[in-house]
């Protein structure tokens, strides 16, 4: 009789080890499933994190460059702010006082002189010989000033009857146009005060040519209190020609320039 396969030995421990198995999958089948979706959930956003901070790293690498270009260009404006500040302070100069004449200036003389007849310039002309030969004899002028009941200081010579456009800086200019007038009286003050400076004075003057007011210009004036004290007192005190053509109130300027003592 040939011999068969063996029988299946029923070991008691066989069956329940594989149904211990199954149970086991069965009664944890809920933990079993979050603990996989718990892992695929990290490499998710394991792998995401990756793929965003690396173009974040690149953003903030751009946004390093260009803060540091607008901070170099930033430093760059104000290098040519400082050096513009600089030409400008190294080309301002201080007046020359030096080169500042004791004389008075007509800025419309060549005007007036184009403007003369020739007798005009033939009556100025006598005009200066006699004023040239009254100076010459000092009492006679004075004598004359007397009669004529005017006053003149030292310090305050009046002006040439002719005036003449002086080039260069000048003690006292003055402004009369439409038409042209030429100053009789122009006491010059400007060795009154200590300070330097220049003082420009708005006039009004009459047919008569005497000053009906005077005030001064502040945006083109120094400060000084002296200086333009000065300035306002020698300006009503002035005398231009008659002229019955001119405006009833003729409107010029006078200007100042103090020398430092």
């Amino acid at each position: 009789m040939p011999a068969g396969p063996p029988p299946d030995l029923d070991l008691p421990f066989a069956k329940k080890r594989r149904r211990e198995a199954g149970e086991w999958i069965y009664d944890n089948r809920e933990t079993i499933c979050i603990t996989v979706i718990v892992y695929l959930l990290v490499a998710i956003v394991l792998l995401s994190s990756r793929i965003i901070l690396q173009p974040r790293r690149e953003d903030a690498a751009i946004v390093m460059d260009f803060s540091q270009a607008e901070e170099l260009q930033r430093l760059e404006e104000e290098l040519e702010r400082a050096q513009r500040l600089n030409d400008m302070l190294n080309g301002m100069q201080a007046p020359d006082y030096g080169e500042v004449k004791n004389a008075v200036s007509n800025e419309h003389a060549e005007e007036m002189e184009e403007s003369l007849s020739e007798e005009t310039r033939e009556l100025f002309e006598r005009s200066e010989e006699v004023m040239e030969q009254m100076e010459r004899n000092g009492a006679e002028y004075e004598q004359m000033l007397g009669m004529l009941g005017e006053e003149r200081r030292p310090e305050e010579r009046s002006a040439e009857h002719r005036d003449a456009r002086i080039a260069g800086g000048v003690t006292v200019s003055f402004s009369l146009a439409r038409p042209v007038r030429h100053a009789v009286n122009l006491p010059v003050p400007s060795y009154k005060c200590s300070g330097g400076g220049t003082v420009v004075v708005d006039i009004v003057v009459s047919r008569n040519g005497d000053v009906l007011s005077a005030s001064v210009d502040k945006s083109r004036s120094a400060s000084d209190n002296c200086m333009t004290e000065a300035a306002l007192e020698v300006a009503m005190r002035s005398r231009f020609n008659v002229d019955p053509s001119a405006p009833g109130r003729h409107s010029g300027t006078v200007t100042y320039v103090f020398v430092p003592q």
